[in-house]
């Protein structure tokens, strides 16, 4: 079977058939001497000094802040009482205060 394959790829595809069963042998890779130097580090300067590597871990419970339980006991978006009342987390308009103003939990409160 490999002497029909080595005849077809010599006969058809102009390849030499190779008679042995070993490859050539690599050459040993040669050590590139380092070229360029080690690269200095970068210390970005703040207005107070080196900025230092870290990180900002953000509350996990800061959703919670934007709402408000209502009179049943569910959470409802919480809106600011303003002149003109707002929802806390978009910013639209809450018209809804002469007609339903015993949604909102957040009312002052007396004490």
């Amino acid at each position: 079977m490999r002497l029909i394959a080595a005849a077809i790829s010599t006969l058809f595809f102009n390849i030499p058939a190779s008679h042995s069963a070993d490859p050539e042998p690599l050459p040993m890779p040669r050590m590139i001497e380092q070229i360029l130097p080690a690269p200095a580090p970068i210390i970005e300067m703040g207005p107070l000094g080196p900025v230092l590597p870290g990180f900002f871990l953000p509350d996990r419970y800061a959703h919670w802040e934007l709402m408000s339980i209502d009179r049943q006991g569910f959470y409802k978006p919480r809106v600011i009482l303003a002149p003109q009342p707002y929802y806390l987390y978009n910013g639209k308009p809450y018209f809804y205060l002469p007609t339903r103003p015993q949604d909102l939990s957040n009312w002052p409160t007396v004490r």
